[in-house]
């Protein structure tokens, strides 16, 4: 299985010739890697070939000797597209210079919306700047949060415009 990440156009799979003794060869890609109504034949030994789109594809490997013999193989690839964020499970705002801020790391992120709560449900930290993260100060004030859970909510549009929302806890250690 391949995984095309949002932020690419295409994951690229190489396939080589595995055969040997042999006048002719062939690939076929079914269905297309460029098209979703027809085949794709390629002749020759290798190729490196760019997915622009998810999808289970079957590829096949033809050969024939002088002879007439012929031979195939037969393999399927599954490329899967992912919307790729890490965001953390903790952090130390502890000034060290050491992992003192909580900041989100991801592909394909064209707009971004982080929210804070503290267990009470009482909205916290927010931002729309996905380079700031949380410095664990109470609403840009000079508060520190105490260490403890708390749960994040993240709104993400990637360039397809499509919108995804993660969520979870992050705990802070002091």
């Amino acid at each position: 299985s391949l995984v095309m990440l949002e932020d690419t156009i295409s994951e690229a799979l190489n396939i080589q010739d595995a055969y040997s003794g042999y006048d002719s060869a062939y690939f076929r890609i079914t269905p297309s890697f460029n098209s979703t109504s027809s085949d794709t034949l390629l002749f020759g030994s290798s190729y490196q070939i760019r997915f622009n789109r998810p999808g289970n594809y079957a590829i096949w490997h033809f050969v024939e000797n002088e002879f007439g013999c012929t031979d195939s193989l037969l393999r399927y690839v599954n490329v899967t597209s992912e919307q790729f964020v890490f965001v953390p499970n903790a952090f130390t705002p502890d000034n060290d210079g050491v992992n003192d801020i909580f900041t989100i790391v991801g592909r394909d992120i064209q707009e971004f919306a982080m929210q804070i709560y503290n267990r009470w449900g009482e909205q916290i930290y927010s931002t729309y700047d996905i380079e700031g993260g949380w410095d664990g100060r109470y609403n840009y004030s000079n508060n520190a949060i105490v260490s403890g859970t708390y749960y994040y909510l993240i709104r993400i549009r990637d360039s397809k415009n499509n919108w995804h929302t993660v969520d979870g806890f992050v705990n802070v250690l002091r």
